[in-house]
């Protein structure tokens, strides 16, 4: 079950392990050593990078970015020197990369980030860098395989695609059936409870976007990124239905409704036929 603490990462009661390092739910663990024997099969080693994370661990990497103990990237994957931006634009800068504690996917033990090991030139470290994955990068082979072959095992990339906000990661794969789940459970009200007693850096800043963040979470797990695209088409319809609801009461006149409203017959019951005897009191 999605509940609070899980989908926040304040427990790991829903993950197994799924090699040395790496956890995931059962399903979603199983779902991925199909996808990875497929791979094998298609001359490809695939290896997680990172799948589960506590609520304490992305904490940890939040206020390290936030204070300059962690590199920061800007939009480009340029470094940034944290400590030289306003609260707002840090944290901001910081949600490009990585969520806020307790609304990282990888909290849900549904998500994980890849890579083949076989690919990796001698001496080079991974980076989970978009230009290691597109074409060109040292992963476009494993991108291209998986590009066709991840919906036969129900996993999509929940950030394929540059929407705002949050930077695009080929690399990040995310079981849907159980991730689905994770979403719908994930609000604003959940995340502010799990942040009471957390030393959250830029947490007073980090709420004010974080509803935003939210959505963004939710829309993209739910097939549904047409929303995200086209939200502004939405709006304009929703606002012509609230406009001409306004003009279509704007028409009603109520004065002459009531002068000439229709005469209603006269009531009429069976309390008679229902009653021996009359309930009120006889007078004296």
């Amino acid at each position: 079950m999605m509940d609070a603490l899980t989908v926040t990462g304040r427990t790991d009661r829903h993950v197994i392990p799924l090699e040395p390092g790496h956890r995931l739910q059962p399903e979603a663990a199983a779902a991925f050593g199909q996808l990875q024997h497929a791979a094998a099969l298609a001359g490809f080693s695939l290896r997680p990078a990172n799948s589960f994370r506590d609520f304490e661990r992305q904490m940890g990497i939040w206020n390290g970015k936030f204070h300059g103990q962690r590199p920061l990237l800007d939009r480009q994957s340029r470094p940034l020197d944290a400590l030289t931006l306003a609260t707002g634009a840090r944290c901001e800068a910081i949600l490009h990369w990585s969520a806020l504690p307790g609304a990282s996917r990888h909290h849900w033990g549904t998500d994980l980030d890849i890579y083949d090991p076989d690919l990796l030139p001698p001496g080079a470290r991974l980076q989970l860098t978009p230009e290691e994955y597109l074409p060109g990068g040292y992963f476009a082979p494993l991108t291209r395989w998986l590009d066709r072959h991840l919906g036969d095992y129900s996993f999509f990339r929940p950030y394929a695609c540059y929407r705002g906000g949050v930077a695009v990661e080929p690399w990040h794969i995310s079981y849907r059936p159980l991730a689905d789940r994770a979403a719908q459970a994930l609000n604003p009200v959940v995340l502010l409870q799990a942040w009471r007693g957390q030393e959250v850096a830029g947490s007073a800043r980090s709420w004010r976007i974080s509803s935003g963040a939210i959505l963004t979470i939710s829309i993209r797990s739910r097939s549904m990124g047409w929303l995200a695209d086209y939200w502004w088409v939405v709006l304009l319809v929703l606002a012509g239905m609230l406009i001409g609801g306004v003009k279509a009461l704007r028409r009603v006149d109520a004065t002459s409704y009531l002068k000439n409203r229709p005469e209603l017959p006269p009531h009429r019951d069976n309390n008679a036929q229902w009653d021996e005897e009359d309930d009120w009191p006889k007078k004296p």
